[in-house]
């Protein structure tokens, strides 16, 4: 069975299933995530694969599910580099990356640029640089 991007299943399947002679599919996986299916196909030869062929396929499954895994590391680091972990709101330097790009963006195309600083400090609370989200 075929199945659409939205995981609801497909009522027939690609028209080029038919005309398959080889395939081989493995699954990209790390530590039990999976990052992606490996689909090899061919169409006009039954006896493309050799025995080696499944081995190989496997050895570039892993090989590329490590490198999806590091990736995702990556840009989980990348994230929590410029969040607050408690709010979930970017800090100052994920504020000052998105103001290097909005000027940027801006500059480029010729077009003004305002910015907003408002203080949502909550009433009756000390007013130095400490003392925010700390009691």
């Amino acid at each position: 069975m075929s199945y659409l991007k939205d995981g609801r299943p497909a009522h027939r399947h690609l028209d080029s299933v038919d005309t398959l002679e080889a395939n081989i599919g493995v699954p990209i996986l790390h530590h039990g995530q999976v990052y992606g299916f490996l689909n090899i196909d061919n169409h006009t030869d039954a006896d493309v694969f050799g025995k080696d062929s499944l081995e190989v396929a496997r050895t570039f499954a892993v090989q590329a599910a490590v490198l999806l895994h590091e990736a995702a590391q990556r840009s989980s680091i990348q994230l929590a580099a410029r969040t607050d972990a408690l709010t979930g709101l970017q800090n100052r330097r994920g504020f000052m990356e998105a103001l290097r790009r909005e000027v940027a963006l801006a500059h480029r195309h010729g077009m003004p640029l305002a910015m907003l600083v408002a203080d949502m400090g909550v009433q009756g609370r000390e007013r130095h640089p400490g003392s925010y989200g700390r009691r």
